[in-house]
């Protein structure tokens, strides 16, 4: 799982870089397509049509200033992404007041389209109000041919925007849920392929009790008796060095802690089958005999004791000489989980095979060679 997050990881970053370049290259300027001297001629009907000179005439700024806005709000219809400010300067007939009034498209400003005219390739210009002879305010337009609003700024605005937002960021979550799924996919199909191996040597090699074969090989050890217990001797020296050797001292001690934390008298010899724990007791399961219970950890047993045990999870230990014993020992395949039904006097009992377990556990049915003698009853 810790594999699945780091690649999930890896996968929201790469999206979340793909956006921040899209967002990036897409920042550059842009030339509107819209021709400028169109935009100018018609700024200029519009400042001297009879109803805009009514209003300058009779000094109805409100007026001059709604009409203005008509202007810029037909101007942001047309889609044009580039800045446009009017500003209008309008004097009453008697020139002893004026006013002025600027109206600037959507996301723009004079101060930001003057400070950047070169940038933003500023058009300027300016229109003489007059009635007759009279001069009575002027009009100013600011024009910018570029924009540098970047692309996601630039289509905030236009129709089907959000739902195109919309449906890049479900797209984005549903890849994110695909890559997961196909990960999870994969180390499922492991744990299968773990359980299946470990199925396959169960049944094909460790249980394999054919008659004639089971003859076959008594036969063989009876020829060759020196041989073979030449080579047990050369496994158990080779097992014996593989764990810490642990001192006779050591294992009275340990005997004495678990006899003075008990009153009655426990077997643990080739009998026991195997052992589980329940805070604070240990649970003795045999052939022969039924289930009892004494105070100890597992850990002290395997110490204190020459029985040689292995784990199959944090509270069930397994008596090794067993592993060959179908009657006592079956494996089993429960979906994505390994698991084996011990079997004692007492009765069965479906232990899982864990995780911190299953590896040593399936290393040692594939290295076990005595498939046919059951140790444990000789």
């Amino acid at each position: 799982m810790k594999a699945i997050k780091n690649r999930l990881v890896i996968y929201s970053g790469i999206i979340i870089g793909l956006n921040l370049l899209l967002f990036g290259v897409t920042s550059t300027t842009v030339t509107p397509d819209k021709n400028i001297n169109i935009t100018r001629s018609i700024i200029t009907a519009w400042v001297h049509t009879d109803s805009f000179l009514d209003r300058v005439y009779t000094y109805n700024i409100d007026g001059v200033s709604d009409s203005i806005a008509t202007l810029i709000n037909a101007y942001n219809a047309d889609s044009i992404d580039a800045g446009m400010c009017i500003s209008a300067t309008i004097q009453n007939f008697n020139n002893r007041d004026q006013e002025h009034r600027t109206n600037c498209t959507t996301g723009a400003t004079l101060t930001q389209l003057t400070s950047n005219a070169k940038e933003l390739e500023l058009v300027t210009g300016e229109i003489q109000l007059k009635v007759g002879a009279k001069s009575l305010g002027t009009v100013e337009y600011y024009i910018s041919t570029k924009s540098t609003a970047p692309f996601y700024e630039q289509i905030r605005n236009k129709k089907g925007f959000i739902t195109l937002n919309l449906v890049m960021n479900l797209l984005s979550v549903f890849l994110i849920y695909m890559l997961y799924r196909a990960e999870l996919k994969k180390a499922n199909k492991k744990v299968q392929a773990d359980i299946k191996a470990a199925k396959n040597i169960f049944d094909s090699k460790l249980y394999e009790k054919d008659k004639n074969y089971e003859i076959a090989i008594t036969e063989l050890k009876a020829k060759h008796h020196d041989e073979i217990v030449q080579k047990e001797l050369e496994v158990q020296k080779s097992l014996e060095q593989n764990h810490v050797e642990i001192t006779d001292e050591t294992r009275i001690s340990i005997l004495k802690k678990i006899s003075n934390g008990n009153k009655k008298v426990f077997p643990i010899n080739d009998e026991v089958i195997y052992i589980s724990y329940y805070h604070p007791d240990a649970k003795i399961y045999s052939k022969s005999k039924d289930e009892r219970s004494f105070r100890s950890s597992l850990s002290d047993i395997m110490t204190a004791f020459h029985v040689d045990f292995i784990h199959l999870n944090r509270k069930v230990m397994l008596n090794k000489a067993y592993i060959g014993n179908r009657n006592h020992v079956t494996l089993i395949e429960s979906g994505k989980k390994l698991k084996v039904i011990l079997k004692s006097k007492t009765g069965e009992e479906e232990v899982e095979v864990t995780n911190a377990c299953r590896d040593a556990f399936i290393q040692l049915l594939a290295n076990n060679n005595n498939l046919i003698e059951d140790k444990a009853a000789s």
